[in-house]
């Protein structure tokens, strides 16, 4: 009788070493998904900031080139009027003469 429940304990351990296996399997599946999962998350984070960090930069490079054509669209109509102005000068003037 002895012998026979020793065989019959064995048969329970070896179910829970194969349940504590399965166990440690799985959890450690879990947490390396886990840790892969909130790697790629934060640097898809990182990514986002940085794609709206470039579109900042792009919109105020924008407004500066904005700026700079109204500037230089001032400037060429303050010397066409110049011009203009000297043209109907020398005009009168060679009229006048």
């Amino acid at each position: 009788m002895k012998i026979r429940k020793r065989q019959e304990r064995r048969v329970p351990n070896l179910l829970l070493v194969f349940y504590f296996t399965l166990l440690v399997v799985f959890l450690s599946y879990f947490f390396t998904s886990y840790m892969a999962y909130k790697r790629l998350s934060e640097e898809h984070r990182a990514l986002e900031k940085a794609i709206e960090e470039k579109k900042k930069e792009i919109q105020e490079k924008e407004r500066e080139v904005e700026r700079l054509q109204r500037i230089i669209k001032a400037i060429e109509q303050e010397e066409l009027l110049k011009k203009s102005s000297l043209e109907a000068t020398d005009t009168t003037q060679e009229a006048s003469e």
